[in-house]
């Protein structure tokens, strides 16, 4: 029998291990209902091995210094958690979250990176929770967010003063809770 998925309620810390590159092993692995941390992963380049997964519990990813792209969560259609990413200084994008088109809860972004918009998430609709951007000063406009049409709870952008606009937002129709750019 095959993995294909990871139970609930589930904790899974993938931490501190320089010689993992990649997660080939895991492609028959569809679903993962608890969180998934990885961070710290000075020898990830990629994410390669979770192409199949298509529904993620919370999905957190920072301090992976050599992580470039996500392309290998080509799948993941569905976070039913938080999405935090930060402190990836090598990630060049969100290329291979084309998929992605609901965030049940956050979608956090802070610390550095090398991408300067949100390419990747051009199918992303919705986000139950919040979108906070803070501390984030390589990103310069919200394109790629061009199908998000709500975000249930604050949109946040803190500390993020290269933003220079809001551009990119065509569709987004409800924000439930705070606006706050500061």
């Amino acid at each position: 029998k095959t993995l294909e998925y990871l139970g609930l309620g589930d904790e899974y810390e993938v931490s501190s291990n320089p010689s993992l590159l990649n997660f080939t092993g895991l492609e028959n692995l569809t679903e993962i209902s608890g969180w998934l941390q990885i961070w710290n992963q000075n020898g990830l380049t990629g994410l390669q091995g979770l192409e199949n997964v298509q529904s993620i519990g919370s999905l957190r990813l920072y301090s992976n210094h050599q992580l470039a792209d996500l392309y290998g969560l080509n799948q993941l259609a569905v976070i039913t958690g938080t999405f935090r990413v930060g402190y990836n200084a090598q990630l060049s994008g969100f290329q291979g979250l084309e998929n992605l088109r609901h965030i049940e809860v956050n979608l956090e972004l802070f610390g550095g990176g090398l991408y300067s918009d949100f390419s990747g998430f051009e199918n992303l609709h919705t986000i139950e929770g919040s979108l906070e951007v803070s501390n984030y000063s390589p990103v310069v406009s919200m394109n790629g967010l061009g199908s998000l049409q709500r975000i249930g709870g604050d949109f946040e952008l803190r500390l993020a003063s290269s933003i220079e606009n809001v551009d990119g937002l065509d569709s987004l129709r409800e924000i439930g809770a705070w606006l706050r750019f500061s």
